[in-house]
């Protein structure tokens, strides 16, 4: 199966080792996060990905400082008729 990727990054101060394990758990908020959400946002996605055959992942950017999220999503042909 192929899949289509998509990668967001950021260039805040990346995630720690920590971070890195918990940061799809349900409620999780990184310590010292800005106020505002309850920590479901990634868990949803990861959530979402899954029911439809793909997957997230996180890491620390390699070149330069922040996070890098990428989303996999399984690609395949559409039904003929579907864009007609």
């Amino acid at each position: 199966q192929s899949y289509a990727e998509l990668s967001v990054l950021d260039e805040g101060k990346g995630l720690s080792e920590e971070d890195l394990k918990r940061i799809f758990e349900r409620f999780y908020r990184a310590p010292g996060s800005p106020p505002g959400g309850v920590g479901l946002g990634l868990s949803i996605t990861r959530a979402l990905m899954e029911a439809h055959g793909g997957a997230v992942f996180a890491d620390n950017r390699k070149e330069r400082s922040g996070a890098e999220f990428t989303l996999l999503f399984p690609s395949q042909s559409l039904p003929k008729g579907v864009l007609d």
